[in-house]
């Protein structure tokens, strides 16, 4: 049992949004209900939205979480202490302030939780609750849509009927695919072309660009006007007059998840149009001020009741699988920054297609974070690089990490330097040349072959730390560098291994972009003869789409900006001219003695799957395949970080004999 009374717990400010309080007391399990140290949160849309609209001062925050049963109310049977559970409840709760998720201890209704398998870690978990009520809601409730679940089976109908979601690639979208084709219905869903495999792997049966202006119209030749079932999980004009379009000549039904535009509804008498809250899946009256507040719902807790035994069945045999999330270990105090930061540019117009939900770790560390320094060295070619040194508490291995194209150090690698420093490694991540701290003009300009020999000089300063054994000196490449660290590795013989991490293995481009790429490189070079500044170009544009033609997605940099991270979307355009002309297909058979480990997100959106086997299997031994299942371009480590990395270890210690 707890030890103190009291805990740390984010509240609503008396001065708007939300503050962390050190001396907030304990709750103590209701009937029916359990108390639960909480091992991990899930921040949502909601949790911005209602801190704005419905503040409540000194009531906790949060409705997502994961963790373990410490006491069991009176009544409570199917939960005990020290059970893994995910729930859902609502924060900011004006009739009852202890109701929140944002805590070092939280409650957790028992009909409205569900036990987590050991096949899912709690971060994972923590994502599930709210998605579930909302997706099951909208789907077979009223006001929602009051599908059958399941649905009954006819003799004069062999196709199960379209359901639409338009937002199919958030949390609630994915969760609605998956529950929609458990009841018998055919998902089909609205999301940004870089989102679609994400959204097939789930079950949607087809997929359409919100973008297009023929989307509805889209939609509506491909159901042959038969369209009847939508559920806009973004809601907002725009999706509304879409989803309206895409509905069949006979009507049909619209459910939304906010206020909906009169305007809107009433253009089309033959839609029954209306919009839901989550929070009634509790059952009590929802104190919230103005059009958004709403009254019991037994129903809906009878309903949500059986909704949670179905999830934890469907969780137990494998059926379901919760929503790509990004891990982070902050905790607590790192909530209101981040929500004022990236979750207000989701709600207030940047982008809606939110392929990651940001988990918050809350369990302390099972090791301190050890301490890491800043560094500098110099290039043959006189440039000085500048990075982050982690060393380890004892001599041992080295690694030398990079995150890719353009990127700075503190994009993603800090976190896998952190988790190798803890397992004895020696670390080093800098800025590659042009980016961030380290020097060289023009800014954002990558040539590939003096990237090789900055990563070689990089070895050698490494080789010279009394911490780091030089013949166990680890290249760890992530995108574009998982390519150049192969190609370091086929040069430089020091290498002991690589480890390359969703490698760009092409970055020729696609055809169609060659000439065009060329033009312009030509007339710059030229340009810059007389005098003229370099030009350049947007890394990702804003339909998503690399200068060369891969697919990426804007909402990377989005992210990556809202939480102040040092990214510039642009380079050069004589960067992408010499990346027309280089490959490193004839190097890879060359790297061999030098053992190489590959990690291939299954969906990966920017250099498919299949593309980097093909790579693999150029490679000489010693190497070794990871797949990681379900996970794509920029979700790979989330959600069972340990696992994706002892991999990488065990292969590590292997044929570095640690």
């Amino acid at each position: 049992m707890k030890a103190s009374t009291t805990m740390k717990a984010l509240v609503g400010d008396e001065s708007g949004g939300y503050r962390l309080a050190d001396n907030i007391e304990i709750p103590h399990p209701k009937p029916g209900t359990m108390l639960c140290r909480v091992h991990a949160v899930a921040v949502s849309p909601y949790d911005a939205k209602i801190v704005d609209y419905s503040n409540v001062p000194g009531a906790v925050g949060g409705c997502d979480f994961a963790g373990v049963v410490v006491e069991v109310g009176e009544g409570v049977k199917r939960f005990k202490a020290g059970d893994r559970v995910l729930a859902v409840t609502f924060g900011l709760n004006a009739t009852d302030k202890t109701a929140g998720a944002f805590a070092e201890f939280a409650l957790a209704t028992e009909d409205l939780a569900c036990h987590v398998p050991e096949s899912f870690s709690l971060a994972q978990a923590s994502s599930m609750g709210l998605a579930v009520a909302t997706a099951g809601l909208a789907l077979f409730q009223a006001p929602g849509l009051e599908l059958a679940m399941p649905r009954p089976i006819s003799a004069d109908q062999d196709t199960p009927p379209y359901v639409l979601i338009s937002g199919g690639a958030t949390d609630t979208g994915t969760m609605g695919i998956q529950l929609l084709k458990i009841a018998g219905y055919t998902p089909i869903v609205t999301c940004s072309p870089v989102n679609n495999a994400l959204c097939e792997s789930y079950g949607a049966a087809a997929c359409f660009d919100y973008h297009s202006p023929t989307c509805g119209a889209d939609i509506r030749e491909y159901t042959a006007n038969n369209l009847a079932f939508v559920f806009d999980c973004v809601t907002d004009t725009e999706t509304m007059k879409m989803c309206y379009e895409a509905i069949g000549s006979s009507g049909g039904k619209y459910i939304a998840i906010e206020a909906i535009d009169a305007a809107i509804k009433y253009t089309r008498r033959d839609v029954v149009a209306d919009w839901m809250m989550a929070p009634t899946i509790m059952g009590t009256r929802v104190e919230i001020g103005g059009t958004y507040g709403r009254p019991s719902t037994p129903e809906h807790r009878r309903f949500g009741s059986g909704l949670f035994l179905l999830v934890e069945k469907l969780l137990n045999d494998g059926a379901l699988k919760g929503h790509p999330v990004e891990l982070r270990e902050g905790g607590l105090a790192d909530i209101p920054g981040f929500i004022n930061r990236s979750m207000k540019s989701v709600l207030y117009g940047l982008t809606w297609d939110v392929a990651l939900w940001l988990i918050f770790n809350n369990t302390t560390p099972t090791m301190a974070t050890l301490a890491r320094e800043k560094i500098e060295f110099k290039t043959l070619s006189g440039v000085t690089l500048r990075g982050w040194l982690y060393p380890s508490e004892k001599r041992g291995p080295g690694i030398i990490l990079s995150a890719g194209f353009n990127m700075p150090k503190d994009v993603v690698v800090p976190d896998v330097a952190d988790w190798y420093q803890k397992r004895g490694f020696t670390a080093l991540i800098f800025d590659t040349y042009s980016i961030g701290e380290s020097d060289g003009e023009p800014r954002c300009d990558t040539d590939m072959h003096r990237r090789v020999e900055d990563f070689i000089d990089s070895v050698s300063w490494l080789s010279k730390n009394p911490l780091v054994d030089p013949e166990k000196i680890v290249l760890w490449g992530l995108c574009f560098d998982g390519n150049i660290m192969l190609a370091t590795a086929a040069l430089d013989r020091r290498v002991a291994a690589v480890v390359s991490v969703a490698p760009m293995i092409d970055v020729t481009g696609e055809p169609d972009r060659r000439e065009a790429i060329l033009e312009l490189a030509l007339a710059d070079r030229a340009n810059q003869l007389d005098g003229e500044e370099p030009m350049y170009l947007p890394i990702v544009d804003e339909d998503g789409i690399m200068p060369l033609g891969q697919v990426s997605g804007l909402g990377f940099f989005t992210t990556m900006e809202g939480m102040n991270l040092p990214v510039e979307n642009r380079a050069t355009v004589q960067s992408y001219m010499r990346g027309l002309g280089w490959s490193i297909m004839h190097l890879l058979p060359k790297i061999s003695p030098t053992p190489v480990f590959m990690v291939t997100p299954e969906l990966d959106q920017v250099f498919p799957a299949s593309r980097q086997k093909e790579a693999f299997d150029l490679l000489k031994e010693p190497k070794e395949h990871s797949i990681v299942a379900g996970k794509n371009h920029f979700n790979w480590m989330f959600g069972d970080m340990d696992g994706v990395f002892n991999n990488q270890l065990n292969f590590l210690k292997k044929h570095l004999q640690l």
